[in-house]
């Protein structure tokens, strides 16, 4: 069993939590960090706001050097930014035992979900936080399996679409109903649907949808600042 910790890192040194608290939805959905020979300056994120909201909150911000819209996904529009200056503290602690799952940027800082081996690498993920003068909040501590399945899916979403394709309901005509479905997998057919919407979400978002960037269709990459 591994451990999956809900971090809350709080600090203002923290890239685009001015923006975070320019927009509506106050948080920005971290998808990707890209570091080149300058350190970590490249970030690639999701913000589900409306696109003048947080384009003009992205022109005022004193830490973006530029950036470029590259296109909508499922979650929300996918942004391709580059700071002013490297990404110090996200530097400090990237090297650690522990496997990123979510990344949300905030006002007060970010939020960090991740998978950690042991305790004792939760600990060191701590003592990284502040070592670099960064207060930690642990929100959530549980147990989970190691996710070893394909493209992310948990065990119950594959034997779902499984049975779900040879059954033909992805035919034209399809040949069978959810609530059938549901009936194969003892479950309701509320559920099977569920479990199949979650499935295939699961398999664009790590399929189709990361292509480029976690990015689908044709995007508009257009340069700013």
């Amino acid at each position: 069993m591994t451990l999956i910790a809900d971090i809350r890192l709080e600090s203002d040194r923290f890239p685009l939590t001015d923006v975070a608290s320019a927009i509506p939805s106050g948080k920005i959905r971290v998808r990707h960090a890209l570091a080149g020979s300058e350190g970590m300056r490249t970030l690639i994120v999701c913000v589900l706001s409306s696109i003048e909201e947080v384009e003009s909150a992205l022109d005022e911000s004193s830490e973006v050097k530029n950036w470029s819209l590259l296109g909508d996904g499922t979650e929300g529009r996918f942004y391709r930014i580059e700071l002013v200056t490297s990404f110090s503290l996200y530097e400090a602690i990237i090297g650690l035992d522990m496997a990123p799952i979510l990344t949300e940027v905030v006002s007060t800082g970010w939020l960090k979900r991740g998978r950690f081996p042991t305790r004792e690498a939760l600990a060191d993920f701590c003592s990284a936080a502040e070592a670099v003068e960064v207060e930690y909040h642990l929100e959530r501590l549980t147990e989970g399996a190691v996710d070893n399945s394909v493209y992310g899916l948990t065990e119950r979403q594959q034997v779902a679409l499984q049975t779900a394709y040879n059954s033909g309901y992805f035919d034209t005509p399809r040949q069978t109903s959810t609530r059938d479905l549901g009936a194969k997998l003892n479950i309701s057919a509320t559920s099977a649907s569920e479990l199949l919407r979650r499935g295939q979400r699961q398999l664009l978002e790590q399929t189709v949808l990361t292509n480029i960037y976690g990015v689908t269709g044709e995007g508009r990459a257009e340069l700013h600042k």
